[in-house]
């Protein structure tokens, strides 16, 4: 897998993250990547340290509030449904 199918599946994987918070933590994984690239190390090695993007997303949505969630729900007269 390369950096960018990395980045673009974890980036799914947060679809439940506003906007904002989605694209800053791609942001910090471009940087990340690029940062261990010019070190040396291949895409390959970077992406097999960081596991799989499912459990990256996973552990990255335990730390956010429902504020910072999407709200998906349909605001009736005052009550959600």
């Amino acid at each position: 897998m390369t950096a960018n199918i990395y980045i673009e599946t974890l980036e799914k994987e947060l679809y439940m993250l506003n906007t904002k918070e989605r694209q800053a933590i791609v942001r910090d994984f471009q940087k990340y990547f690029c940062d261990l690239l010019r070190e040396g190390q291949t895409e390959k090695a970077i992406v097999e340290s960081l596991g799989a993007p499912s459990y990256i997303a996973r552990e990255l949505l335990k730390a956010y509030s429902e504020e910072e969630m999407i709200v998906t729900e349909v605001e009736y007269e005052g009550a959600y449904i």
